[in-house]
């Protein structure tokens, strides 16, 4: 657990981050994101980057293999982890690090896949949306990132900077 009380991003591949494998990072304010494929929303990530990245805001991305990439079946879960990390980080040139869980699987009686959850599912999907984790390891808000939204973030981040 970080000191916030919120548990550290789990993941079997990092991609993006350098040599750092805890995130959030102390003393950082960070956005948690589940990555899919919402265009929108990496626009609107983009520009809070932009406005409050030289400030300490991370972004740090998570996914976790499903057996397929882009519609394509994978042979083993680390071709899968690494053909995400190469789309969201040199194709998409999403502003974070990506952390990808490697999922257990098992295979039902007619062979269907069937995923079991994984650390950070089973303790971040229950919040839902975008996660904001301020410098001191607090959930501050936890929504959408839309440019509907981007204001209401705005407010969020200038004031936990500021505190």
């Amino acid at each position: 657990m970080l000191s916030g009380g919120i548990p550290a991003i789990q993941a079997d591949q990092w991609y993006g981050t350098g040599n750092d494998t805890l995130w959030p990072r102390p003393g950082h304010p960070t956005l948690l994101v589940w990555f899919s494929h919402d265009f929108p929303q990496f626009a609107t990530l983009r520009r809070l980057r932009a406005r409050y990245g030289a400030r300490g805001l991370d972004i740090v991305f998570t996914t976790s293999t499903q057996g397929y990439f882009r519609n394509l079946p994978m042979p083993v879960p680390t071709v899968e982890a690494d053909s995400l990390g190469s789309y969201v980080t040199r194709f998409l040139k999403l502003p974070g690090g990506l952390a990808v869980e490697i999922t257990r699987f098992n295979h039902t009686a007619d062979g269907r896949r069937r995923n079991e959850l994984t650390q950070n599912l089973k303790f971040f999907d229950k919040m839902g949306g975008v996660v904001f984790v301020d410098a001191k390891g607090i959930v501050r808000w936890i929504g959408e990132v839309t440019p509907r939204t981007e204001a209401t973030w705005d407010a969020v981040i200038q004031t936990a900077l500021a505190q």
